[in-house]
């Protein structure tokens, strides 16, 4: 089942790919990213839609360790949108 998961972050030039390995070594599969700058340039608003083997709690703790990420907080799981026909 898809998860949404938000991050609030420094906008610093290594976070991203951070945030993305981190992802990755946890097995999780990115259905959807979408970054927003906020705070006047300073911080980055991300939101990862993810589906993950076991859920993604255990994701959330690991990136909630990353030294960049202010704030991480996991949604409720996303139905998959149905299809129009």
């Amino acid at each position: 089942m898809q998860e949404k998961v938000f991050l609030k972050v420094r906008n610093e030039v290594t976070v991203l790919p951070r945030i993305l390995g981190v992802v990755a070594r946890q097995g999780a599969s990115m259905e959807s990213l979408v970054v927003r700058l906020a705070d006047n340039g300073h911080l980055l608003d991300i939101e990862l839609y993810l589906s993950a083997p076991g859920g993604t709690g255990q994701l959330c703790k690991m990136l909630a360790k990353q030294v960049s990420v202010l704030l991480v907080e996991k949604s409720v799981p996303v139905a998959a949108a149905p299809m129009a026909v």
